[in-house]
């Protein structure tokens, strides 16, 4: 085997082992879960709901409509969901809000199936609703 393929063989191992090695340093794994807030966010009018998380992509109901959306993970315990956490298609007034906040989701602890976290901007410090993710 020439030296070209033997490289080419490496650096396509190494890329994929790094991959699974991120991949798995993620909080949130596979699977459904039922997002459960907290009573101060319950106050506010927020609801429980339930996603379903594949990959890069989380399944929610919005409207009464099952949607699929994009996780974009900044780190392995903060991500933001686009559709979501800020709009798919932003207008010109919407761009200018968003350059003004970072609204992303934070997991705080792990505990077992269950994962308390806070969703908030992170540019205002300000807390938008708070809960558990539970694994089921």
């Amino acid at each position: 085997m020439n030296t070209m393929k033997k490289l080419f063989i490496v650096l396509f191992l190494l890329f994929f082992s790094i991959n699974s090695l991120f991949a798995q340093n993620k909080a949130l794994s596979d699977g459904k879960y039922l997002v459960k807030l907290d009573s101060i966010s319950k106050k506010s009018g927020f609801k429980d709901y339930e996603v379903y998380i594949e990959k890069e992509s989380v399944y929610l109901f919005l409207a009464n409509k099952l949607e699929r959306l994009e996780i974009v993970w900044i780190d392995d315990k903060s991500f933001k969901i686009l559709g979501l956490t800020e709009p798919l298609n932003p207008t010109e007034l919407e761009k200018k809000i968003l350059k003004d906040t970072n609204i992303c989701f934070e997991i705080i602890t792990i505990v077992g199936n269950e994962s308390s976290f806070k969703l908030e901007d992170k540019k205002n410090n300000s807390i938008i609703y708070s809960g558990t993710f539970i694994k089921t």
